[in-house]
C-alpha cells in the first residue's frame, strides 16, 4: 500500500488470478478503481514503497520486464496508463519511491558474473 501525499487515496497492489495490478482506493468512502497500465511491464512480486505516489499522481513501482533478468524501477502515469523504466541500468532496484524534493529514489543491486572453464593439463 502507498499513500497519496494529499491524503485522498491509497494505491494498493493486488495479486489476483489474472496477475498483479494496482487499485486506487479513496480514503473518504472506500470506493476503488483499477489503475490502467500499458507498456508491457508487469509488476514485480513485491509490494509498493510507502512513498510510491508523487504529489502529481505518478506512481513508482518495481517491474519485471519480459526482456530482462532484473526487476527495475518504473514510473506509471495513472492518467494515461503509460509506464516507462526510470533508469537504464542493469540492476535490481529496491522499493522505488519519491523523496521530499520530488526526486525518484531507489537502491540498485548490481549483479556481475563470469564463467570459467578449467581443463586438465596434458
Amino acid at each position: 500500500v502507498a499513500v497519496d501525499p494529499g491524503g485522498e487515496y491509497l494505491v494498493v497492489k493486488v495479486d489476483g488470478t489474472e496477475g498483479s495490478y494496482l487499485q486506487r482506493v479513496r480514503i473518504s468512502d472506500g470506493q476503488s478503481e483499477r489503475i490502467r497500465m500499458r507498456g508491457g511491464y508487469p509488476l514485480a512480486s513485491d509490494g509498493l514503497a510507502f512513498n510510491a505516489v508523487h504529489p502529481d499522481g505518478r506512481i513508482a513501482a518495481r517491474v519485471s520486464p519480459l526482456d530482462s533478468w532484473f526487476w527495475v524501477a518504473a514510473i506509471l502515469d495513472p492518467r494515461t496508463g503509460e509506464m516507462e523504466p526510470a533508469f537504464n541500468l542493469e540492476a535490481d532496484m529496491e522499493a522505488p519511491g519519491w523523496d521530499d524534493e520530488g526526486r525518484l529514489v531507489t537502491s540498485g543491486l548490481f549483479f556481475r558474473s563470469s564463467l570459467w572453464r578449467f581443463r586438465p593439463a596434458h
